[in-house]
């Protein structure tokens, strides 16, 4: 097997570099030691080397001068490797991420129900669609998705659920992205730890620095190592039972002009903000497909709907069609919303669910049972969907027994429909 850059970085900078012989693996996978599972190994060996430079830079002049320049080439070399401060040290394959194949994973012979191991450590994925299905790399996929999400999860429990996703037969997660757990006051920079974080970390009972470092990157890694896409929902409004929706409640506190989820100039400033903060998140982070990463989809906003009051949600104006000016629309906003998706990852397919829909964006639906039925039949709600886009169904909605009630009568949207009837709205 022929020999490959390996990168250790430590706190963004590269540390050491070396040629590894026979370490490559079926599908290009690295197989080879971190500090994550072997802590002690790594230490030991940077340690002998910082003692060993440390000497000979002291004491050599010329060897100083040649390391300096080695380590600027190398420093310009790795300038798209992934950087980040808290993740200790992370070895990179040829620029890309070394993703780390779990025992219990998404398996890779099924034809048109591909795993991400089909696909990682070999580099950019190609993401397109056609009126049928989703391409990757060209090939119509089958993708079936649980939703799950990072924030309201440990260390522990995202690892067994993420396991039990696998054992359910699912080839995707879907994550929503929750701004008020991760700027939850204003001016604040974005911290992109999750629930656990501290707890999980004992440096001084000798913890290795990888476990200390949970936040939705490693989630999301964790995921992809078990070989599940993802599609990231970003909102940045996401509903999903979560106080506001996930917006932080400082979004309106001091702006009282503000109408959130119009096209209205305060909220439109906040919300490009909060997407140009977590897109650029991911790319740094390299975990778009078209990085070698797992993310396949994105989602700007969520069920976007409704009227508007004119003057209350002080809308902006508009270019009209003649030249003339006018009050902006809820369509207006949609396309924008898809037009800010585009500017910060031009490379990215994006969705938006059940409601409005920009051009550059393909409408999914969510319901119980009615996607395969009314949403379709209409071709969605874009009038696009198996005319030039696919039928996604984003959300297959349902609940817990709603208290008191008897089974003989549930409410149907919330309970009482049994695996049979899902599993047959979904094949139709």
């Amino acid at each position: 097997m022929s020999p490959r850059s390996v990168v250790i970085t430590h706190e963004g900078q590269p540390l050491l570099q070396s040629r590894l012989k026979g370490s490559i693996g079926p599908g290009g996978r690295l197989e080879t030691i971190d500090d994550r599972r072997h802590p002690l190994d790594v230490r030991l060996l940077l340690f002998a080397v910082a003692l060993f430079s440390a000497v000979t830079l002291t004491f050599h002049p010329f060897i100083r001068d040649r390391w300096r320049a080695k380590a600027d080439a190398l420093r310009a070399h790795s300038g798209d490797l992934l950087r980040d401060s808290k993740h200790g040290l992370r070895l990179l394959c040829d620029g890309q991420p070394c993703f780390q194949k779990t025992i219990i994973h998404v398996p890779e012979d099924r034809p048109g129900f591909p795993s991400f191991w089909n696909y990682a450590n070999k580099g950019s994925i190609s993401v397109s669609y056609d009126e049928r299905a989703i391409l990757l790399n060209n090939s119509r996929s089958l993708f079936l998705g649980g939703s799950l999400h990072p924030v309201r999860a440990t260390p522990d429990t995202w690892a067994s659920v993420l396991d039990e996703a696998v054992r359910n037969g699912l080839n995707m997660v879907t994550i929503y992205v929750f701004w008020s757990a991760h700027q939850p006051f204003q001016d604040s920079p974005f911290d992109w730890s999750l629930p656990g974080n501290i707890a999980k970390c004992n440096p001084e009972d000798g913890d290795a620095p990888a476990a200390c470092t949970w936040n939705l990157a490693t989630a999301i890694r964790e995921a992809a190592n078990r070989g599940f896409f993802v599609h990231a929902r970003i909102g940045p409004y996401v509903c999903a039972e979560f106080s506001y929706g996930g917006i932080p409640e400082w979004v309106p506190l001091n702006q009282p002009n503000m109408s959130m989820r119009r096209p209205n100039q305060e909220w439109m400033d906040a919300m490009e903000g909060f997407m140009k903060e977590t897109i650029g998140y991911f790319t740094r982070e390299q975990l778009w497909a078209h990085q070698g990463g797992p993310i396949i989809l994105g989602q700007v906003e969520n069920e976007l709907s409704g009227d508007m009051e004119l003057d209350m949600d002080r809308v902006i104006m508009v270019e009209g069609s003649n030249g003339t000016h006018r009050q902006a629309t809820m369509q207006d906003y949609a396309d924008w919303s898809g037009e800010v998706a585009v500017k910060y990852a031009p490379k990215v397919l994006w969705t938006m669910c059940n409601g409005l829909t920009a051009p550059n964006a393909i409408n999914t639906c969510n319901g119980n049972g009615d996607c395969s039925q009314n949403w379709l039949e209409a071709n969605g709600q874009n009038g696009r969907i198996q005319v030039d886009q696919p039928a996604l169904w984003t959300e297959d909605e349902g609940g817990f027994q709603i208290w008191g009630e008897e089974p003989s009568h549930p409410t149907s949207y919330f309970w009482g429909k049994t695996a049979r009837d899902v599993a047959y709205d979904g094949l139709k």
